[in-house]
């Protein structure tokens, strides 16, 4: 990296904290869909069994919690059925949804960041490095303002839709 091209320069430095801070933000959303995906897992076990609950969920990924949560909001022994048609569907694109997010995420955390064309007022470009059918394969993304607006809009309005999920599963819970 030519950090020495543009250390000095307070609009690259500024541009460059607002890049840390967005992966910051970014990186926070997928703590806070984890821990929703391990509240409805311990209100569906019932609090009572939290302490197995939380040794059980200790053991999952990410990945993992996302597949058996589709499972568990239809299981009729721990949440009653929702009577909103449609509800099942919506539901499984929101899960889909934070898969392609997830997708996303690891992406950008398992990128290289070149911060090099701050110095020429252009934005950081995040570059993830991929193995496709025995061939490397680079996947590059600018970091502009716009694109992190727009990655940031589209995971607060999925953080949303996620949250009235896991609210009606609450409210549909058998075993509180």
């Amino acid at each position: 990296m030519t950090r020495d091209r543009w250390i000095d320069d307070p609009k690259a430095l500024e541009e460059a904290e607002k890049v840390y801070a967005f992966i910051g933000m970014y990186v926070i959303f997928f703590q806070w869909f984890e821990d929703k995906f391990d509240e409805i897992f311990t209100l569906g076990k019932g609090i009572k069994n939290s302490k197995e609950t939380q040794s059980w969920l200790v053991k999952k990924t990410f990945s993992d919690k996302l597949k058996t949560f589709r499972k568990f909001a239809r299981d009729e022994s721990i949440f009653h059925p929702s009577p909103q048609k449609g509800w099942y569907e919506n539901f499984d694109l929101i899960m889909d949804e934070i898969d392609a997010e997830r997708e996303r995420r690891n992406s950008l955390v398992h990128s290289s960041f070149f911060f090099d064309f701050l110095a020429i007022d252009q934005p950081v470009i995040s570059t993830e490095k991929k193995k496709v059918n025995g061939e490397a394969q680079f996947v590059q993304n600018e970091l502009s303002s716009e694109n992190r607006d727009r990655v940031l809009k589209e995971i607060a309005d999925l953080s949303f839709r996620f949250s009235m999920a896991c609210v009606q599963l609450r409210n549909l819970a058998k075993n509180p």
